[in-house]
This record gives C-alpha cells, sequence and structure tokens, in this order.
C-alpha cells in the first residue's frame, strides 16, 4: 500500500540528503569512506518515509509537492535539486520501499549527468535501470505498469551479462557508458587559469572589466572537486581587489560587482561544502571563511542549515567559525533557529550568538536562561558573560539568586568571567551573608573567585578579612574559605597582600598553606 500521510519535513530532510550526497559524489572518488558515510546518512532519512510502502512525490521547477504542500522552496539546497529534476523531464517520482545505497548513488550520478545527455539515452529512468537501479520511477504511478517494466528490464539485464549490475559493489561507478574519459587537464580548468593570469597583469580598466564578464560563466563551469583550488583563487582574488587601496577605484567597483554577481545558490553553495570538506587545508577554509563573510546574512541560513545536519567535527568547527565571524545583522536570521525544537540546534545558536558579542542578541538568549534543557541554559549564561555590558550584567545578576543552584553556580562563573567592577558590591554581599552552618559553602567560593579575577582594587581588604577569620565550629568548612581567599588573592600585588600571604604560608590548615604558596609564586612571577 501506499503511505497515505507522509510528513512533507520528513520529505524535505530526504532530499537534502540526496543533495549532499550529489555533492559527495562530485567530490569524492569511487571506494572513498566519507562518501560512503554520506550514502549511508542519507539512505536514513528516506528510510521513515518508505516504511509504510511506496513514496509519491511531485515535482515542480523551483520546489517539491507531497500532497499538495510545497516542500522546500525556502530551504537553500532544494530548489537547486527540484531544478535538476525538472529539466530532465521528471514531473512525479515513486520511491519503493527497498531504496537502497547504490540506488541513492544512482540517482545522485544520474541528476549529475547534463540533461541533453539524459534525453540521448532515453530519459533518466532508462539510465537507471541500465544500472539496474528499479526502485525509483518517474511519471509512471500504475504498480502494474511498473511491475511488468521492471520485469522486462530484470530479463534484457539477465540476458545481457555485461550490463548486470547485481555484482557491483555500491561504490563502483555506474552509468559508465554516458561518462566522458576527463582530459589530463580539462579545457575549462585551463581557460579560467588563463583568464586569472590576465586578470593580474598591467592592463587597462576597461579591458579589466571586459575580463571580468568571462569569469561567472568560467567559474560555474569548474564547481567540482577538481576546480576548487582555481575556484577559491578567482574569488579570493576578487576580494582582494575589490578592498585594495592600490587597485583604481573602477576596477574595485567592477571586482565588487563580479563577486556579488556570484553570490547565487551554486557558488554558495559549492564554497560550503568545499568548507566542510574532511581533505581542506587550514589556509583552504580561512580562504572560503573570507570569502563567504563577504557575502554576510546571505550565507547565515545556508551555514545554519548545514551545522545543524553536519555529523565530522571539523566540518562543525569550520562552519561554527564562520557563523561566529558575522556581524550583529546576521542576529535577526540565526535567532530565528531559536525556534529549533532540537536542543543541539539551539545551543549552536546560543553559541555563536555570545561569540559575535553584540548586545543586540541578549532579548533573544534570555528567554532560554531557564529552558527545559539545562545545556541550552547553561550556554545562554556562558553567552551573555561573552557579551558583556550592562544588560548582560543585570540579568546574570538575578540568574545568581535563582532558586537552581547549578545556574547560580555558572552565574558566579560567567560574573567572574566578565571581570564588571559593577558585579563586585553584590559578591561582597554573597561572600559576606550570615551562614554560620556554611550551607552555601560552594556559593561563596564561588563569589570569592570571581572577585579574584575581576581583582577591583577595593575587593582585597574584604577577601584578606575571610583568610584571617577562624572558626571552631565547621572548621574544616572555613578552611576551604579560606583557601579559597588565598587563592583569589593572588590577583592583587599590593604590600598588604604579600604579606598576609606568607604568613598564611604557617597556617596550620594545610590547604590554606598550599594556596598561600601558590598565589605567591604567582605573584612573583607577576
Amino acid at each position: 500500500m501506499d503511505n497515505p500521510q507522509p510528513n512533507p519535513i520528513l520529505l524535505e530532510n530526504a532530499l537534502r540528503s540526496l543533495a549532499r550526497v550529489m555533492k559527495a559524489a562530485s567530490f569524492y572518488p569511487p571506494g572513498h569512506p566519507a562518501l560512503r558515510a554520506q550514502i549511508l546518512e542519507g539512505l536514513k532519512a528516506w528510510r521513515p518515509l518508505l516504511a509504510e510502502g511506496n513514496l509519491i512525490f511531485s515535482v515542480r521547477r523551483d520546489h517539491f509537492l507531497l500532497n499538495d504542500v510545497h516542500v522546500g522552496k525556502n530551504v537553500p539546497f532544494l530548489p537547486p535539486l527540484a531544478t535538476a529534476f525538472f529539466a530532465r523531464r521528471v514531473q512525479k517520482v515513486l520511491v519503493m520501499p527497498d531504496f537502497s545505497d547504490r540506488d541513492l548513488l544512482g540517482l545522485a550520478r544520474a541528476l549529475a549527468i547534463r540533461p541533453e545527455v539524459v534525453a540521448q539515452k532515453g530519459g533518466i529512468e532508462e539510465l537507471l535501470l541500465q544500472a539496474r537501479v528499479m526502485t525509483l520511477w518517474f511519471n509512471e504511478l500504475q504498480l502494474d505498469r511498473i511491475a511488468k517494466r521492471r520485469e522486462e528490464a530484470e530479463k534484457t539485464l539477465a540476458a545481457n551479462p555485461g550490463t548486470d549490475g547485481a555484482a557491483r559493489q555500491w561504490d563502483e561507478p555506474l552509468l559508465e557508458e554516458t561518462a566522458e574519459k576527463p582530459e589530463e587537464t580539462p579545457k575549462e580548468l585551463r581557460d579560467l587559469k588563463e583568464l586569472l593570469r590576465n586578470l593580474q597583469q598591467d592592463i587597462s580598466d576597461d579591458r579589466y572589466r571586459l575580463l571580468l564578464l568571462e569569469l561567472p560563466p568560467q567559474l560555474r563551469q569548474v564547481l567540482n572537486s577538481e576546480g576548487r583550488h582555481l575556484v577559491i583563487e578567482a574569488l579570493a582574488l576578487l576580494l582582494t581587489h575589490s578592498q585594495s587601496e592600490q587597485v583604481s577605484v573602477p576596477r574595485r567597483e567592477a571586482a565588487r560587482k563580479t563577486l556579488d554577481e556570484l553570490g547565487m545558490d551554486d557558488v554558495l553553495d559549492y564554497l560550503v561544502d568545499l568548507l566542510c570538506l574532511p581533505l581542506a587545508t587550514r589556509q583552504e577554509q580561512e580562504a572560503i571563511i573570507t570569502i563567504l563573510l563577504f557575502y554576510g546574512s546571505r550565507i547565515v541560513g545556508r551555514a545554519m542549515e548545514r551545522l545543524s545536519a553536519e555529523k565530522g567535527g571539523q566540518a562543525r568547527r569550520c562552519l561554527t567559525e564562520l557563523l561566529s565571524r558575522q556581524g550583529g545583522e546576521a542576529i535577526p536570521i540565526l535567532s530565528s533557529y531559536l525556534k529549533d525544537e532540537r536542543w543541539y540546534v539551539k545551543r549552536n545558536v546560543v553559541f555563536i550568538l555570545g561569540e559575535i558579542r553584540h548586545p543586540a542578541a541578549i532579548p533573544a538568549l534570555t528567554p532560554l536562561l531557564n529552558h527545559e534543557d539545562v545545556r541550552v541554559g547553561r550556554e545562554a549564561i556562558r553567552s551573555l558573560s561573552r557579551i558583556g555590558g550592562p544588560k548582560a550584567l543585570a540579568i546574570l545578576l538575578q540568574v545568581a539568586e535563582d532558586e537552581d543552584p547549578d545556574l547560580r553556580r555558572l552565574a558566579f562563573l560567567s560574573l567572574g568571567a566578565m571581570k564588571e567592577p559593577a558585579a563586585v558590591p553584590f559578591l561582597l554581599k554573597v561572600i559576606q551573608s550570615n551562614d554560620f552552618l556554611v550551607k552555601k559553602l560552594d556559593e561563596k567560593k564561588e563569589a570569592i573567585r570571581a572577585l579574584g579575577e575581576i581583582a577591583a582594587p577595593d575587593s582585597w581588604p574584604h577577601l584578606l578579612e575571610v583568610l584571617h577569620r577562624k572558626k571552631f565550629w565547621k572548621r574544616s568548612r572555613f578552611n576551604d574559605l579560606r583557601a579559597a581567599a588565598a587563592g583569589a588573592l593572588a590577583s592583587f600585588p599590593i604590600p598588604e597582600v604579600i604579606s598576609a600571604l606568607e604568613e598564611a604560608t604557617e597556617d596550620p590548615a594545610q590547604q590554606v598553606a598550599r594556596t598561600a604558596v601558590q598565589s605567591l609564586k604567582q605573584l612573583k612571577k607577576g
């Protein structure tokens, strides 16, 4: 039976996985572990859609339809994918439950073949049948006809062992008959290299502008693994020319205009893919990030979508760095992802907002302090401390009096990390509060540490008071406070403090004496 009500979000995720497999197949050679991992991850996205039977969806020029619901029109990856289907005359797609990893790879490779070549070979369905992919059917929804065609194809393949793909592995090239043997150095790469060489010559501004007209179409022809070095070189050259004072104003404007024109989906998706490549060097990553930053908010949603789905640690770090280096104009787009139901997506956004360090993010962060997932709330506190300023301080002071002891403790740590003198009165109030049984030991210790990190000039007398305070009742707990004070005093290189610490090195409480010795060493190091 067909699945009566598949979820449009599940289809969106599955189609995005197909787009990522297409990219991976263009970058990695057959057999590469990264390609295998991407295919298996993509197959996981398709499985829930096929659990109840066949899946049917429609294709339009720039989006997909599932039960008349638009899918993917506003998702960066999907309009180009819909166009790829549409250009190959696909209007309806039927996917069968036995859809496999090899079938997913076959579809990805078939969609990468030029539409005119697909037409010459009899259409995308015929190409896939030749590769023994029989779980995908296009523009045909009658199951009896599909069953008949499948049976005929199997008989044909059985009668022609040379075309039988049953014994092939998942990673062997499919559709070999459509492959074109590349030249040792493809002409497209040679042409682009020559164009870049000419752009760096001593030529007139008019000649420079004429050459730039050739760059976008030439660059788009090499958006593949072989062209990555030249693409980075070309965009970096344009960026340099657009910003250099050594270049004439007309040339700067022309370079900037060309860069702006190149900021379309295909180029931006390609750059994000390059950034996430495991084989990219740090120098390449930095160059790509610098180029992407030129496009500002245009890249934010695209990078967030990739970060939300990316599993690789290096790719996640690069995407986070890219987003963290955005300015305040990116905050509205980033904040919209705080509505995502996945806690880790929210945490990622909260971390990035903290790294941007712009006060405009504070209203978006504040409601998350008491998020149901404590990991999100903790990250919100840390982000507020990185943003700093009076508004963030006022919020953290409120959190420091929250009922949740873990949040209070993190708030104290954050107050110290902010090094904000305005927090000192509150922290002094905490350490001076009556607590005969020392029930708030941890809280007082965190307040003492925060005072040491802030190192406000009027704090050290109060820390000395704690150091000198000796109690017989709950002695060990009071000694913990005294040791914390000795540690905090390492931030105050003044004679009175040094003298008190020297005396404390002979203290009967070993933890106090040891901490005093360590603090003196730090003070002597300067």
